[in-house]
């Protein structure tokens, strides 16, 4: 699946739970908790979740984690439908791209060779006229993007 939308929600909630954790065992006022605070305040800023502040008590803290992962844990399930979405698209590309060529060699083999109405292809070979082979093509292109819109995918 695409990664295009961002780390996984998991990475950020070891991140926000680790540093809340780190904050309880910590004594205020050291340089390591405030650097710690600044971190954790730094990520609830990202969800628009009042910081903590020196002084405040463990279960402040607690709730300010939970809030935060809480929020995580929903942009996360948001970055997987961005993620699949983006997957589909690119699948959708590849697939319209393989049918251009598809129909490009078409023509580069001669299989469907344009030619005007009652002259005969090189060889012997027969050929189609120009409405036959627009014809032909316009078929072989809505029927592959139609299977695509159900669903059947394939050739």
């Amino acid at each position: 699946m695409s990664e295009r939308f961002g780390e996984s929600a998991a990475k950020s909630i070891q991140q926000v739970d680790m540093l809340g954790t780190a904050l309880t065992g910590l004594d205020e006022g050291t340089g390591v908790y405030k650097k710690t605070m600044d971190e954790l305040n730094a990520i609830l800023e990202e969800y628009g979740i009042t910081q903590i502040k020196e002084g405040d008590n463990i279960d402040t803290i607690n709730e300010k984690r939970k809030q935060a992962i809480e929020l995580i844990k929903s942009e996360g399930a948001e970055r997987q439908r961005l993620n699949a979405i983006q997957t589909a698209n690119d699948e959708y590309e590849k697939a319209i791209e393989e049918k251009r060529k598809e129909v490009a060699s078409i023509f580069q083999k001669g299989r469907c060779g344009l030619f005007r109405k009652g002259r005969k292809p090189p060889n012997g070979q027969f050929g189609m006229d120009e409405e036959e082979c627009r014809s032909t093509l316009y078929y072989l292109y809505r029927h592959s993007t139609q299977k695509r819109r159900k669903g059947e995918g394939g050739n």
